[in-house]
């Protein structure tokens, strides 16, 4: 059928009816057309200033990270941004103590209820909050870890809503933050103002976790595909691209599942492998977390390799150590499923030894 709705009151007014002069049976057609064209007005009319209010809001939570920036600071470590969200998170804490003193004082009860901008200003914070410890921000989730991981495969990447924030650990998009602030002269003449919302696919926006500070998701990569890195994430960077984390997480998975899940389990091949692909990443997050975190405490690289060799210590690397703690369980029965296990560990220790 064609598609011939009438949509707009233009459109209805241009045919020939007596729409102009009001002239319409409140039954006939035409008059059903105009509610629907009314109804789908107001609809697009709200939905518009619901979008505005977000925007704003948006905006707003923005421009509160860029000004608590120190003007002399060229870029903050990841600590100190915690502390800025901790100082965000807090910034209604004032005024909730003040309208709690106001609500007892000329109160004789002291049940009395509280008032609608103190629920309010309660119900945001606990939002907030709760935002925070699921990871502050939201959508286009990329893992720094991975480019192909999603947040089902990492437990701390849980999805929420609300507005991601500006990194302020790189220097260079500090830089862009505050142009964005407070923009150059335009050449035409015309004013220019800080905080235009179309200027925000240019900044790199990350989320952060509370019960993960040393966790970090990129949101947005902004306008450069490649950003000046600090030392620990160049050296993070390098490991993933060649491959030493995920063959370390690959096995950590692999052998995970492998003792932790009975010969005569039931559940179906694609359960396991994805039990295996979330011990894996969860894995890889850990080792990419602490090699960045090794690498900007002072020593650098060293730290790094230090640790690495740590890690690759049979008596110290968690599928080696579970690997050999599984081999060496007292002999019973083994026969079938059991069999074939031991078979899989003994070859998966000797090429993993062979690999280091």
């Amino acid at each position: 059928m064609p598609n011939n709705r009438v949509k707009t009151l233009k459109a209805v007014q241009g045919k020939k009816t007596k729409v102009a002069s009001g002239q319409v049976h409140p039954n006939s057609r035409r008059a059903k057309q105009l509610q629907r064209v009314e109804l789908r007005s107001k609809k697009l009319e709200h939905d518009a200033k619901v979008r505005r209010v977000a925007e704003v809001h948006e905006m707003d939570r923005h421009l509160y990270f860029v000004h608590a920036l120190p003007s002399d600071a060229t870029s903050v470590s990841l600590p100190d941004l915690h502390q800025i969200l901790n100082d965000y998170l807090n910034r209604h804490e004032a005024e909730l103590v003040e309208l709690k003193h106001e609500r007892e004082a000329r109160s004789w009860r002291k049940g009395e209820g509280k008032g609608k901008r103190e629920t309010e200003l309660e119900k945001l914070r606990g939002e907030e909050e709760s935002e925070y410890k699921t990871g502050f921000g939201k959508s286009r989730q990329h893992c720094l870890w991975s480019k192909k991981r999603t947040a089902a495969d990492y437990p701390v990447c849980t999805l929420s809503h609300g507005s991601v924030l500006p990194d302020l650990t790189l220097a260079e998009n500090v830089v862009i933050c505050r142009q964005w602030v407070k923009p150059a002269p335009a050449k035409e003449g015309k004013n220019t103002k800080g905080g235009d919302p179309s200027y925000l696919g240019r900044i790199r926006l990350i989320r952060i976790f509370k019960d993960e500070p040393s966790v970090v998701v990129v949101a947005q990569k902004g306008a450069r595909e490649t950003w000046q890195e600090g030392e620990g994430e160049q050296i993070r960077h390098r490991l993933v691209s060649n491959r030493t984390l995920l063959y370390l997480a690959w096995h950590y998975g692999l052998v995970k599942r492998l003792i932790t899940t009975p010969s005569n389990c039931q559940s179906g091949r694609d359960a396991v492998s994805t039990q295996q692909k979330t011990a894996a990443n969860a894995f890889e997050a850990y080792l990419g977390a602490v090699v960045e975190s090794l690498a900007d405490s002072g020593e650098g690289a060293r730290a790094v390799h230090q640790f690495i060799a740590l890690l690759l210590q049979p008596d110290v690397f968690p599928p080696l150590r579970d690997l050999i703690d599984e081999l060496n369980r007292p002999p019973e029965i083994i026969e079938g499923d059991e069999k074939h296990k031991k078979h899989q560990l003994q070859t998966i220790l000797g090429e993993t030894m062979g690999a280091l």
